[in-house]
């Protein structure tokens, strides 16, 4: 079942340099699905692509492990082809959806994630105000021991970066609205059960700041 899951992640991978890569020299190429080439660079790719857990997985089972998952998503793509899917008028939506998604991830990368980075010193101010908080129940002891600032540095890091992209993320789209024209149809949203007439349509939307863990309890 694993396996099947990653094949799905797998399928639904792009490659954007799979062009290029059959324009070059097929000298160093992994296989040949019908004239097809995977290459070396493909695989490690389509690899670093992958969510940590199922990268772990190929990463252990060895590269060919991905290579024969990457000729079965190459072997449907050519029958979904030779179907005539390409010309499928949900193909331009899907497409298009893709297309936003990832230009608003991007965006957000450079906008927002690449501007709240947390410095080691502030993780460490952190930690000093908060040393009480990090402590472990070790078995065979009664006494909970204290976690030191390296044990624990990445996971403070991850939480006030978290909490430093919701706060930058709400203030952008605060800001964006106010600067922006928006006309909610309430006579139409009411026929699809939407918000109560006379409730503010410009408000901003909060978005979930990225998970982080808890530090560890007493």
């Amino acid at each position: 079942m694993r396996l099947f899951g990653a094949i799905l992640i797998s399928l639904a991978l792009i490659s954007c340099s799979a062009g290029k890569q059959q324009a070059e020299s097929n000298k160093n190429y992994l296989a040949k699905v019908n004239n097809h080439v995977i290459t070396e660079e493909q695989v490690r790719e389509e690899l670093n692509y992958l969510p940590d857990q199922v990268k772990a997985m190929f990463m252990q089972q060895g590269p060919e492990a991905l290579l024969q998952q990457l000729i079965n998503k190459e072997l449907l793509y050519q029958q979904a082809e030779k179907s005539g899917y390409d010309k499928d008028k949900r193909l331009k939506t899907m497409m298009d959806d893709f297309k936003k998604v990832t230009m608003v991830r991007l965006f957000i990368q450079d906008k927002i994630e690449k501007q709240t980075a947390v410095s080691d010193d502030e993780a460490k101010q952190f930690y000093d105000a908060n040393k009480a908080k990090f402590k472990m129940t070790v078995p065979g002891s009664k006494k909970p021991q204290e976690l030191g600032f390296d044990q624990v540095k990445d996971m403070i890091k991850q939480k006030l970066a978290g909490e430093k992209q919701e706060k930058a993320f709400n203030a952008y789209i605060a800001d964006l609205r106010k600067n922006s024209k928006i006309e909610i149809n309430e006579a139409a949203l009411q026929k699809m059960g939407g918000q109560p007439e006379g409730a503010p349509s410009n408000a901003p939307t909060a978005a979930p700041a990225p998970a982080a863990p808890a530090a560890p309890a007493h």
